[in-house]
């Protein structure tokens, strides 16, 4: 069982399994290295719990707590509404946003919609071939072909399309 910092900090806090937990006691009985990393998170614990109750009990001055308090006076209906007065200029940009993908977004759908066979004929049967002596062979067996029409495929390869009547 791996043990680490985390899974020890849950066993001190008692947030496992009961199954968990009693072989992590045993592995902290057994293994120094993980009974000494546990006895430090025990003491930091403590020091820190130490620690924050002596910073609650420290009072600060009282014309520093003057100076940091907020007056009562700034909670009136006027400021709490300009935190409200941006909204519609947050609106504004989200929609901004919006138009500016749809007006990049919609040309590239049109142009993925475009058929690039321009010669060939879409009623016929098409074939497609990325080799050039196997689109000469098939051309030589079929008489009934249209002329073999170049263009490159997303891998930049080479592919030859015929369009040949059914």
């Amino acid at each position: 069982m791996k043990i680490d910092t985390n899974t020890l900090i849950r066993f001190l806090n008692r947030d496992l399994p009961i199954k968990q937990m009693g072989e992590i006691r045993i592995l902290i009985k057994k293994n120094s290295k993980i009974k000494l990393k546990f006895e430090e998170i025990k003491s930091f614990k403590g020091n820190f719990k130490d620690s924050i109750k002596n910073i609650e009990n420290i009072k600060i001055p009282k014309n520093l707590e003057e100076k940091l308090s907020i007056q009562k006076k700034q909670f009136n209906k006027k400021n709490s509404m300009k935190k409200f007065t941006n909204f519609y200029k947050i609106a504004a940009g989200i929609l901004i946003i919006i138009s500016f993908s749809a007006l990049i977004s919609l040309p590239n759908k049109t142009y993925l919609s475009e058929n690039p066979l321009t010669q060939i004929k879409k009623e016929n049967n098409i074939q497609f071939f990325y080799q050039e002596e196997k689109l000469n062979s098939f051309l030589k067996e079929n008489n009934n072909c249209s002329k073999p029409e170049e263009f490159l495929d997303e891998n930049d390869r080479r592919i030859y399309a015929v369009s040949c009547q059914k």
